[in-house]
């Protein structure tokens, strides 16, 4: 899913300024794909983009995910003698 949110990302900042150009030298645009069309699809592409990286990874919750991490590295007597 993620690839293909990047795919269409790329795909759309090509089409965008193809698209403002095509429309400043005249060219009529079908309404699907003129600059605003794409532009806002470029805008949901990148907003999905960055939900699915915010909330992909695990975060540790509660207090025994806590515990477990403490448990795993001990901390030292001497750290203060360096």
């Amino acid at each position: 899913m993620n690839t293909l949110l990047k795919i269409t990302s790329l795909l759309l900042v090509a089409a965008i300024p193809a698209a403002f150009t095509a429309e400043a030298y005249g060219f009529v645009l079908p309404t699907a794909i003129d600059t605003a069309h794409l532009f806002g699809a470029f805008v949901v592409s990148l907003t999905l983009l960055t939900m699915f990286a915010d909330y992909a990874g695990l975060k540790p919750v509660g207090n025994a995910r806590r515990a477990a991490l403490a448990v795993a590295a001990p901390k030292s007597v001497l750290r203060l003698a360096a």
